[in-house]
């Protein structure tokens, strides 16, 4: 995942901002990708190099980046943000939605939000999300709790810390804003309320990790009327974006996307 200094194709130069944009070109209908929960979408670049070169790539992140001030939101909340956002660039449908972990869950419920309002949802991805079952690792954090450096170097395959991570040059403030941020999510996973997609589920499941786990796909099979297709991908959790796995990923979504833009307008 390269550093992100600057944003591409965004003249301010924010890489902090809520709306991310990773490729603001191309004639082909965006891809909406959200954060994971530590806030930052910057480790969807990597899809760049794989997805058509007409593909506009957005990634949408946590508001207490660009304002330090603001309160810790609710799912609803995140959802009615981030779908301002979204519609600054693609104001109707068909939308197409990708989530990382946590940014999975939100996904979901912005699939949902559109559908109620009457929108169509081309394509609803995510990559290793599951529906907390007894709270973010089973308990609540404070910004300061000894475990959440750990954690979060878990989350994303590193240590946001080091001087080898794509985020070594975020800066004393943004990296406390990222521990909030993760802290944040975490407890907010005690109080989460699915809603019920209409259409199918691309899903990527790390699939390194889950044999000893209890939480599958299968999970959001309540959550929507339609199949969760699974596709397996040799890597554990935190390893999602590095680039073997999201090359197989991205080989994958830049053919559902494709096949989603041949169908549109027709019947």
């Amino acid at each position: 995942v390269r550093r992100l200094d600057r944003t591409p194709g965004s003249s301010s130069g924010d890489s902090l901002g809520v709306l991310l944009p990773l490729r603001a070109e191309g004639d082909l209908d965006p891809l909406f990708c959200v954060h994971p929960a530590i806030g930052l979408s910057w480790a969807y670049s990597g899809l760049l190099r794989h997805l058509d070169r007409q593909q506009p790539l957005y990634g949408l992140q946590a508001r207490r980046f660009s304002e330090p001030d603001t309160p810790a939101p609710g799912l609803e909340e995140m959802v009615e943000d981030y779908l301002h956002e979204i519609r600054t660039v693609q104001p109707s449908g068909p939308y197409s939605l990708l989530g990382w972990s946590f940014g999975g869950i939100v996904a979901h419920a912005i699939a949902v939000r559109l559908q109620q309002e009457g929108e169509e949802v081309a394509l609803l991805a995510m990559m290793d999300s599951y529906l907390p079952t007894d709270g973010w690792e089973g308990g609540r954090l404070s910004y300061d709790s000894p475990e959440v450096p750990s954690a979060i170097a878990e989350s994303i395959g590193h240590d946001p810390a080091s001087p080898e991570s794509p985020l070594a040059g975020l800066g004393a403030d943004a990296f406390s804003a990222l521990v909030k941020v993760f802290v944040d999510i975490a407890n907010l996973c005690d109080h989460i309320s699915v809603g019920k997609f209409m259409g199918d589920i691309l899903f990527f499941a790390a699939a390194a990790d889950r044999a000893d786990s209890e939480l599958t796909p299968d999970i959001w099979s309540p959550h929507t009327n339609g199949r969760v297709e699974v596709h397996s991908i040799d890597c554990v959790h935190g390893a999602m974006t590095q680039p073997r796995p999201l090359s197989e990923i991205g080989r994958i979504l830049a053919a559902r996307l494709a096949g989603n833009s041949g169908q549109q307008g027709k019947v």
